[in-house]
């Protein structure tokens, strides 16, 4: 009969490591609220309202699905593992190394390098040492060291991070509600209503796409679109604004967070489609005048004289269906008078 070592322990966590309060904080602080709250709330608000909470319910329900499932698959198979372990039961070896092990990894991986440059900067910034945060060499050393103290925080175990997290926490839901209270109880703030979680008031869903669209139609002739990209795909976002710029035949003002912060490169593009403007990946202040009346005239005759997208879809809108028209598109009442061939 063989006796287990001493020093052996089962798979998986100590029993009793972590409890109910402290997986709720582990895993709400993995969704970083106050962060994904200001990057979204401005665009949700923006194209649905004061149905933006209803909004925000619908986006709980996919995840709420996945919390589920993650549920019963821990029921079936517990594992800290998670993703790893189940992928490589249900897949083999192979893909479930890849797909649950190295991807998750190295995604992590990346994110974490480009969150603590942000908060390597932010933390200089707020600390009064604003030159210093403009040093990328110490911006990377504070960073280097935001990742030193995550490290040993994790080595030390899951209880020094979980109360790590309450205080960490605790600060982002303080901000929320702080801001929240601060809202509702301005001069003319609306009060409070239940209308603002029926998801059923929100008039259909191809309205999320079409914020630029709807701007437009509401007579706007420049949009400003504050970003926070830290990733390389910055340049597929201008490719965006360019596009927004001439389908709509707007202004757009497509302004990027600097480094250390973004990656920079804010661009003025004009209602053709051509940046007027560029900024490089530092701090630089863009100075330029628009004109409206290029607006009119570009939607009067044309981008380089031939394109026309608003006199097209007055001609032939009836006949597309567009839940957030009411039903089909109809021509803006600023667009009657003044583009000609309706």
């Amino acid at each position: 009969m063989t006796t287990p070592h001493p020093d052996e322990t089962d798979k998986g966590l100590r029993s009793g490591s972590v409890g109910l309060l402290a997986s709720v904080a582990l895993g709400l602080s993995s969704t970083a609220p106050a962060y994904s709250i200001t990057v979204t709330l401005g665009y949700v608000a923006l194209v649905v309202g004061d149905l933006a909470p209803a909004a925000l319910l619908l986006g709980f329900v996919p995840i709420l699905l996945t919390a589920f499932a993650f549920r019963e698959l821990n029921r079936e198979m517990p594992d800290c593992g998670t993703t790893f372990v189940w992928n490589t039961r249900a897949f083999g070896p192979r893909t479930g190394w890849f797909a649950g092990g190295w991807v998750p990894q190295i995604a992590t991986l990346i994110a974490m390098a480009a969150l603590a440059q942000v908060s390597s900067g932010y933390l200089l910034s707020f600390l009064g040492l604003g030159k210093e945060a403009d040093d990328a060499l110490i911006v990377a050393v504070v960073a280097v060291l935001i990742l030193a103290v995550l490290t040993g925080v994790a080595r030390r175990g899951l209880r020094l991070a979980a109360g790590l997290q309450y205080v960490l926490l605790g600060l982002q839901l303080l901000a929320l509600i702080s801001f929240g209270v601060a809202a509702l109880a301005r001069d003319g703030a609306q009060a409070p209503s239940l209308s603002w979680l029926d998801p059923f008031g929100i008039d259909g869903f191809g309205s999320f796409p079409e914020t630029v669209r709807q701007l437009a139609w509401l007579g706007a002739e420049i949009i400003v679109q504050p970003t926070l990209t830290t990733t390389r795909d910055r340049e597929m976002e201008l490719v965006c604004a360019r596009a927004n710029a001439w389908t709509n035949q707007v202004y757009v003002v497509n302004v990027n967070a600097s480094d250390p912060a973004g990656v920079g490169s804010s661009a003025i593009v004009d209602p053709e489609g051509i940046v007027r403007q560029q900024a490089g990946t530092g701090e630089e202040i863009l100075v330029d005048v628009l004109d409206l009346d290029t607006v009119t005239r570009v939607r009067e005759q044309g981008s380089a004289g031939l394109n026309r997208p608003w006199a097209q879809l007055a001609r032939y809108g009836e006949r597309i269906h567009l839940p957030m028209y009411g039903g089909a598109f109809r021509t803006p009442e600023w667009a009657e008078k003044r583009i000609p061939g309706q």
